[in-house]
């Protein structure tokens, strides 16, 4: 399950992208969780 949770990110919110700094890369899967966390 969590390859698939982990696949899901990564498709709908470009979490595979390369992320410019770490601040960039933690708005980033701090918007993606918030965003799941919503629906489940």
């Amino acid at each position: 399950m969590a390859e698939r949770v982990n696949g899901s990110l990564k498709d709908e919110f470009y979490l595979d992208q390369t992320f410019m700094n770490v601040a960039h890369t933690k708005r980033a899967a701090k918007i993606a969780i918030n965003y799941t966390m919503k629906f489940d």
